[in-house]
Formats: structure tokens, sequence, C-alpha cells
């Protein structure tokens, strides 16, 4: 047998080889467009229809304009952005949208997102964790949730410093009339 003739079978015996089923993957052209829908992004959140707040690939993305929200439904990208690594409710990358002609676009987005409250656990009427200027707080109240929701504040607070799953500031309910509750509502926090 000559060289070429068993480096050719050599090479093609390599090639077999490396391309076992297990090793390549091929996309379906089964894959249903539901399929494809359920991996897009998710509205998470909309305020005055001038603030999108969309959830994608875990990551979420911060945009200002209704045209620019509806092309980044449609097309899962934004042209230009700024990234923020950690800064989401619950530490997730953030990218916001950037308009090259317009430098503070991006601050006021930035500063919009951060005064934005997000709930990030609830259980049921009994415990709500919201995220809210890089602080976490925690309710033990529905009431009292249904206020912080409108107002943002909660009379009465006991603050413990880095206590948050990234060092944040916790912030938890009192309740004046059951000295025990924030103990509860700190055990629940740390189990969850």
């Amino acid at each position: 047998m000559s060289i070429k003739k068993t480096t050719t079978i050599l090479v093609s015996g390599l090639l077999l080889f490396a391309c076992t089923p297990n090793q390549v993957s091929i996309p379906s052209s089964s894959t249903s467009q539901s399929t494809h829908d359920a991996l897009g992004p998710v509205l998470v959140s909309s305020n005055g229809n001038n603030f999108y707040v969309w959830k994608y690939n875990g990551r979420i993305y911060v945009i200002g304009s209704a045209g620019m929200s509806q092309a980044f439904e449609k097309n899962y990208h934004l042209p230009y952005t700024r990234t923020i690594l950690g800064a989401g409710p619950k530490g997730e990358t953030v990218v916001f949208e950037v308009k090259k002609k317009q430098p503070d676009y991006t601050d006021r987005l930035v500063s919009r997102f951060d005064s934005t409250p997000f709930l990030i656990d609830s259980k049921g009427s009994r415990y709500f964790v919201w995220k809210y200027q890089s602080r976490i707080y925690v309710i033990g109240n529905e009431k009292t949730n249904k206020t912080f929701k409108v107002t943002h504040h909660l009379p009465y607070t006991k603050t413990i410093l880095g206590f948050g799953p990234f060092g944040e500031t916790v912030i938890f309910e009192i309740n004046k009339k059951d000295p025990g509750f924030v103990d509860i509502l700190k055990k629940r926090y740390q189990s969850s």
C-alpha cells in the first residue's frame, strides 16, 4: 500500500472518529415557533411606556423607548449598550440601552432602574422580599407590602449592613406590637 493511500485512510478514520453523534450537535428543523418564543425575552416591567425592563438569557435589559423595546422583543438585540455586572435585583448582569447622540440618556435609565422596586421573593401573603435602591427590604405583612409597593417606604425597620447575598444592606420590617417578629423574618430570609 502506498503512503498516500495509507494517509488518506488514516485521515478518513480520524474524521469519522472525531464526528461521533455524541459530539456533533445539529439544530433540529422541527423546533416549533412556540419553543423559540418561550426562550425569547420576557417583559418584566413597563413604567409609563418610556421605560422597559426585559429579562432574557439570564440578563436584564433596560430600554427607554417603545420603538427600541419592540425591536428588542423581535430581534433580541440592542445596537449600543452599557453593561453593569451584578446590578440586577438578584445579582444579574444589567444591559442598558445607549443613544450615541444623547450622552445622559443611559445615566437616566440607570437612575430610573435603580429607583424602581422589584419583588424578588414571595412566600404567599406572609413574606415579601424587595430590591430597591441597591438595598433589600424584607416585609412580613401583606398590608405593609401593599403600602410599600406605592410609597417605597417602611415606617419601622431594623437595618443590617452587608446581610444580603451580594453584601447588600437588608432592611427588615418591625412590628411594634410583636418584638419577635423581626427575628422570624430574619429566619425566613436566611432559609430562602
